[in-house]
């Protein structure tokens, strides 16, 4: 979700473990400048005598919770969606491999990132099409993001599609960025615990490999310079 308006937070301090704010929690776990934000205002509304340690643990507690729970149900959603695509893969006569060859050598990350646009456009996030024959799949978007500010000279984003007409055997690629868009040229991406090598800001993985590995979550990018960021799962939004 994009940061909430100043308003929003100071009706969160008010009532932070109402239920009705838990995306909001979930979002100000993981947002600085929120966190900062946030800060300011229990300064201004909340009096040292009015919160007990009691109230402070439950809060916390209580955020930490909401993180786990958004975290767990996104990464069940991915892997519902990718097990649909995989067994509908027995079910289509006419599986035609879909390939980038023609795109990434020339264009690089402009060419990749036209891709992703006019994907986006066909497709709602983490979905699968049922507007169409039982076994039309749409596109797939799937975004991880850095635990680690934006700002930050470490951030990273990774962005791949799941294209229609992706084999058992196909390979998906993967375009990692900085905070400027720009590519990560060397360094490992780690994805779903398996190693994969960039090669001027992309990495490749088998279907496959991937869908066998959703129950490792382990994701990050290790920098030529040893410098190792975790990052995570990414709702749809934040990448495209």
């Amino acid at each position: 979700m994009n940061c909430p308006h100043r308003e929003d937070l100071i009706t969160f301090a008010l009532d932070p473990l109402h239920e009705k704010y838990a995306d909001l929690a979930g979002h100000i776990c993981t947002c600085k400048s929120c966190q900062n934000a946030l800060a300011d205002i229990n300064k201004i509304i909340l009096l040292p005598d009015e919160v007990t340690e009691d109230d402070i643990k439950s809060v916390k507690d209580f955020i930490r919770e909401t993180k786990n729970d958004s975290k767990l149900s996104l990464w069940q959603q991915l892997r519902e969606t990718v097990d649909e695509i995989w067994n509908n893969l027995s079910k289509s006569e006419e599986d035609t491999p879909f390939s980038f060859d023609n795109i990434l050598p020339v264009g690089g990350v402009a060419a990749f990132s036209q891709l992703l646009t006019g994907v986006a456009a066909m497709t709602s996030p983490m979905g699968i099409n049922n507007t169409g024959s039982e076994y039309d799949a749409e596109a797939v978007n799937i975004g991880f993001i850095a635990n680690c500010d934006i700002s930050s000279p470490y951030y990273w984003k990774a962005e791949m599609v799941i294209p229609p007409g992706i084999t058992e055997d196909g390979v998906l690629i993967v375009l990692l960025t900085d905070n400027k868009g720009r590519e990560i040229k060397n360094g490992t991406f780690t994805l779903l615990g398996m190693e994969l090598e960039l090669d001027y800001g992309i990495a490749e993985i088998s279907f496959k490999d991937f869908r066998d590995n959703l129950r490792n979550t382990t994701v990050n990018v290790r920098y030529p310079d040893g410098t190792v960021v975790s990052g995570d799962l990414a709702p749809w939004k934040y990448c495209f």
